[in-house]
């Protein structure tokens, strides 16, 4: 079986609900990543605050091309990690990484 990831839930009015992600969502591609684990995505989704990142989905049998682009929170002190408000799981398991 392929390791992939399923989305939960997309944060309304956030990047991934704006990019158009769906619950039930299979992410089979992450930028350059194929079949990305939950760490694959938050790494990537860090790594490109501001930038749009191509993603691959499977919803109702069929790929479908989505772009979605991680911001950082303002924040008075530090540095918030970039996010794309989206929560998912592994396909196969009940554990849950909210990006």
């Amino acid at each position: 079986m392929i390791r992939r990831v399923v989305v939960l839930y997309a944060e309304p009015g956030g990047p991934a609900d704006q990019a158009g992600f769906r619950p039930g969502d299979v992410i089979v591609q992450w930028g350059t990543v194929a079949n990305p684990l939950g760490v694959d995505i938050t790494q990537s989704t860090d790594a490109n605050d501001g930038l749009p990142i191509p993603v691959t989905v499977e919803r109702g049998g069929q790929l479908v091309a989505l772009t979605v682009t991680p911001r950082r929170a303002f924040t008075l002190f530090g540095t918030a990690p970039a996010r794309v408000q989206l929560a998912f799981r592994p396909r196969t398991s009940g554990r849950l990484w909210p990006t």
